[in-house]
């Protein structure tokens, strides 16, 4: 690719020999994308399927099945919940638990779905919105006052969705809001 200053357009070559131009380019190679898997010793000899959620094997089953899960970021975040029903058991290992806040989502009738697709307006409105929201949240980081305030309201979160007060703690940061990434689900501790 080539950005041209006078057209203000992206010149492209593709691997077929074509070439295209653009105003607007979106990577979507994603910089997670390539799997890490750990040094686990005895992995070799395993004889169940192992995989990596970058690489997620859709034809082995895990329905009834024994499952571990090794690490608690953002893609376990999403898997644990997701799995969590259909499977016999599920272990999950962590070294560090994420801080995971409530993700502000709101269920829209049919009816609500059928107005705002005739008020495209008020979609932008309301994008706008999420997006200023989600801007504004890293303020947090830069205010110790209202990060610390922001902890104690998912402690309390985390409170709400697990009883059990060992587990509680296991799962409970122990450092401070904004050292790894704020994960959002309303599904994961309740897994």
């Amino acid at each position: 690719m080539r950005y041209d200053d006078d057209t203000k357009r992206w010149w492209i070559a593709l691997s077929d020999g074509r070439r295209i131009n653009a105003r607007i380019i979106v990577s979507g190679m994603g910089s997670l994308n390539i799997p890490s898997i750990p040094d686990i010793e005895g992995l070799e000899e395993f004889e169940d399927p192992v995989m990596h959620s970058a690489e997620w094997q859709k034809d082995v089953t895990i329905h009834e099945q024994n499952i571990a899960v090794i690490g608690t970021d953002a893609c376990a975040i999403q898997i644990v919940p997701n799995i969590q029903q259909s499977v016999k058991s599920l272990t999950l290992y962590q070294r560090t638990p994420p801080w995971v806040i409530p993700k502000p989502d709101v269920k829209i009738s049919e009816k609500g779905q059928n107005w705002l697709s005739k008020h495209m307006r008020v979609q932008k409105l309301i994008r706008a919105l999420i997006f200023l929201r989600a801007e504004l949240s890293v303020l947090l980081l830069s205010n110790a006052k209202l990060m610390k305030r922001a902890e104690s309201r998912t402690r309390k979160f985390i409170a709400s969705c697990i009883p059990d007060l060992e587990l509680r703690e296991k799962l409970t940061p122990t450092y401070t809001m904004g050292c790894k990434r704020i994960l959002l689900s309303n599904s994961y501790y309740p897994a």
